[in-house]
Parts: C-alpha cells; sequence; structure tokens
C-alpha cells in the first residue's frame, strides 16, 4: 500500500485493523457480526477520514477510528446495523 492511501478492507494495515477490532469488541462491546459490518464498510471509512483531514494512512489514528465508530453508532448507524 502507497503511503498515500488509506485503509479499505482490502489494504488497511494489520496493525490498525487490530486496534479497530479490539476497540469495537471490548469497548463498545459488539458482537463479531456488527464488528465486521463496521469494518468492512471501506468506502464510508476512507470518506470520514478524508472529511476529518486524513491525507495519509499516517494521519489515520485510533481516535479517528474511534470517532467513526461514535459517528456510525449516530449519525450512520442505519449502514452499519442494517449489514448486521
Amino acid at each position: 500500500m502507497k503511503s498515500s492511501e488509506l485503509p479499505t478492507p482490502q489494504n488497511r494495515p494489520r496493525e490498525l485493523g487490530a486496534a479497530f477490532d479490539a476497540y469495537l469488541k471490548r469497548r463498545r462491546k459488539l458482537s463479531p457480526r456488527t464488528v465486521q459490518a463496521y469494518t468492512y464498510n471501506g468506502a464510508g471509512m476512507v470518506e470520514f477520514f478524508k472529511s476529518r483531514g486524513a491525507k495519509t494512512i499516517d494521519d489515520v489514528t485510533l481516535e479517528l477510528a474511534e470517532a467513526w465508530v461514535d459517528w456510525l453508532l449516530t449519525e450512520g448507524r442505519s449502514g452499519a446495523r442494517a449489514n448486521a
């Protein structure tokens, strides 16, 4: 993956993916199926990161991933929960 690319389901870094999955499972106490629905909405995740100023994968932090989940649980939940 080029450093200019943001993560997608196919190219997201393992470290970020593992941290994000752990956050979803432990902090949010979501089922594995719901976790999968959240983490595999790659297009929405990338757009969210870009809208928050991320230009490269180095700009994506766990805090930004947490903000993505918080957004999904409030405003974007219909898509993620419908997939779960």
